[in-house]
């Protein structure tokens, strides 16, 4: 061992964590970590419904998206397209708020939910009970939260500086929508 092999090692330490999140600025950049985190979030409730063990929640989500949005998305068959669904729109309401949150550095699920337009009641009810303590129980909530810290660390002006200036009526949010395969 290196006579000062501690105090470096403890200054290299220090010298790691004192280094901020690194922000984010390249829209495919952010796609690509959003689509990793979202496809995780389905691939769970996918398997949590193969598995018989869907939260009363999911059940619930699933039974509420087949009744505003897909009539016959509560089939088994269609687990897939649901966790997709529920999935695309974690990232879409989440994005959505982000957009309108003049603040990052406090950006949370809570805030998501009070950035919601009222507009869009689905979206609203939805984000509500993301907010809520029934989520941490789920076994994505992690990957929800991941998504939440990856759009705080984002420098949205940078990152939406060049859309629009087109047809002036492009929509941010169509950049970052990846369709996924169907199969599970």
């Amino acid at each position: 061992m290196l006579p000062d092999g501690a105090a470096r090692l403890e200054e290299l330490l220090g010298d790691f964590l004192a280094q901020g999140e690194e922000s984010i600025s390249d829209p495919a950049d952010l796609a690509r970590r959003m689509a990793r985190l979202t496809h995780l979030i389905r691939d769970v409730i996918v398997q949590a419904f193969a598995a018989n063990s869907a939260s009363a929640l999911l059940r619930g989500w699933r039974k509420g998206f087949a009744r505003v949005l897909i009539a016959d998305l509560d089939q088994p068959e269609k687990t897939p397209e649901f966790a997709d669904m529920v999935a695309q729109t974690l990232a879409y309401g989440l994005f959505s708020a982000r957009i309108m949150d003049p603040t990052c550095a406090d950006f949370s699920r809570p805030e998501a939910q009070r950035l919601i337009p009222k507009s869009n009641p689905f979206l609203r009810d939805f984000f509500y009970q993301i907010t809520g303590p029934a989520l941490d129980d789920e076994p994505f909530a992690c990957f929800v939260d991941e998504l939440v810290a990856l759009l705080r660390r984002t420098d949205m002006p940078l990152l939406l500086e060049g859309f629009g200036k087109r047809t002036r009526r492009e929509d941010p949010i169509i950049h970052f929508y990846t369709p996924w395969p169907t199969s599970s």
